[in-house]
């Protein structure tokens, strides 16, 4: 093994330490929020109050949740969203079953590449004018 891969090899170890630990760091800075949020839900409101946030909770319980599933109707919400995704996802679905068959059974390249995002209508476009020979407007 030459010296030169050596050094590759250690400024590569450095890169993907660095990497790991940036990565690391904000993915704790991400999730320490939520398990704060759920370490503070299940302690008891008395607990929070006697003690304070930062305190070392004496007994940890549901009873926070028992208690906004009963006040708030959350079942009722719940159901409700329910009824709104599950029809949203399955007409979604259907609908686009029924325009892949018709962009594969009918090779309609062109009209789909109208409903493209801008950035892949070049390829589109290049693809129409290499094999399909479609000219922008002009016959030849």
């Amino acid at each position: 093994m030459a010296v030169g891969d050596k050094k590759y090899k250690n400024s590569q170890k450095r890169k993907d330490a660095f990497i790991s630990t940036f990565i690391g760091f904000f993915a704790f800075v991400w999730i320490f929020p939520i398990l704060w949020t759920v370490w503070t839900s299940l302690r008891p409101y008395q607990d929070i109050i006697e003690n304070g946030v930062f305190s070392w909770p004496d007994t940890l319980n549901l009873f926070n949740y028992f208690e906004a599933f009963r006040l708030m109707n959350i079942m009722r919400y719940l159901a409700n969203s329910f009824i709104v995704a599950i029809p949203g996802v399955i007409l979604t679905l259907f609908f686009g079953s029924l325009l892949a068959f018709v962009v594969i059974h009918l090779n309609l390249i062109y009209i789909c590449c109208c409903y493209l995002p801008q950035a892949t209508c070049y390829r589109c476009n290049w693809f129409m004018h290499r094999y399909l020979r479609f000219t922008s407007g002009l016959v030849i």
